[in-house]
């Protein structure tokens, strides 16, 4: 899971630094991850609620 977290890590920070620079992504990041140590929510549960999410909010076969 941390290694999991280290690339989302790097991945936001490329992409948040571009429009609220180091110290904005800093604080998004920190956050992120602190949610993320704390949640009880499983990996399987997380993937299920992203899927119903983007059926939901996304035409089918996109």
């Amino acid at each position: 899971m941390l290694v999991k977290l280290r690339e989302i890590n790097n991945l936001v920070t490329k992409w948040f630094q571009g429009r609220e620079g180091v110290a904005g992504a800093s604080r998004l990041l920190t956050g992120l991850i602190e949610r993320c140590k704390k949640s009880s929510l499983l990996l399987k549960a997380a993937e299920d609620q992203l899927l119903k999410f983007l059926e939901e909010h996304t035409e089918k076969g996109m």
